[in-house]
């Protein structure tokens, strides 16, 4: 498993460094503009609160859009850093075995001294190690960034913001890693139904605030249960955290379970 780990790592190198420097050069810009809007921020407010409540939700909004804690909550934690890291854990999860069974190598791997569910938990470590230094340089940049620029959150608050960010996308990631797991029908769709399923969290939850009858259906919803500005007020929940990491188990355990019995030939 060690092996399958290194050459998954090795393959993603620069992968790897080319995320980073994307998540951290979006970080950075939108940092980047909030001395500018601090200034004006009693000005925009009353703009702001023009628009309507469910646009209102689809950005983060919690009342006062332009205080320190809103600012970060609505320009980084609730969509910029969530759609840069759905992207990417999508695309990993649904590659992770794919790229061996397209070029047909799987069958190589398998022939080594690995069971199955080795060659799984390989790839889905690959996964968390490749991801998790992403996030962990862009939790660095962002901190480093928000003191810069003047922000008064402290690290205990980007961090717990971040993390909750990360196990959100995760849970898609893991979803699109068991659809390419269970089988060779399910993995041409793993993309496609991993990004429905984000972009329809993202919506439902938000137009959910105006129109209360989508309540109910989003709160199946992963997007429904994310509050980073909680997190960003110094108000840490283990709820969101707990739910995310079954759900990830979950999806694992039934992509192991289908990667079993699967025709992979």
């Amino acid at each position: 498993m060690k092996t399958i780990i290194r050459w998954t790592l090795q393959q993603r190198r620069w992968y790897t460094v080319w995320w980073t420097l994307g998540v951290t050069a979006f970080i950075a810009l939108e940092l980047a503009f909030y001395p500018s809007f601090k200034n004006q921020a009693a000005q925009l407010n009353q703009a702001f609160q023009q628009i309507p409540p469910a646009v209102k939700a689809l950005i983060g909004d919690s009342g006062n859009y332009f205080s320190p804690d809103s600012y970060l909550n609505s320009r980084v934690f609730y969509l910029v850093v969530p759609l840069l890291f759905a992207i990417l854990m999508i695309g990993l999860g649904s590659s992770l075995l794919a790229r061996e069974e397209q070029d047909g190598t799987i069958e190589l791997l398998l022939a080594r001294p690995i069971k199955r569910g080795g060659l799984l938990l390989g790839k889905a470590l690959s996964g968390l190690i490749i991801t998790g230094m992403i996030a962990l340089v862009g939790l660095i940049s962002c901190i480093v960034l928000s003191k810069a620029v003047g922000l008064p959150n402290t690290v205990y608050e980007i961090s717990a913001a971040m993390l909750l960010s990360y196990l959100l996308c995760l849970v898609f990631g893991a979803f699109a890693f068991m659809l390419t797991a269970v089988s060779g029908v399910t993995r041409g769709l793993a993309i496609g139904l991993s990004t429905f399923l984000f972009v329809a969290s993202y919506v439902l939850t938000g137009l959910s605030t105006a129109v209360h009858w989508l309540t109910w259906p989003a709160k199946f919803l992963p997007y429904y249960h994310f509050d980073p500005q909680q997190m960003l007020s110094g108000h840490f929940t283990w709820k969101p955290v707990i739910g995310y990491t079954l759900a990830i188990v979950v999806f694992y355990f039934i992509g192991w379970l289908g990667f079993r019995r699967r025709d992979i030939s």
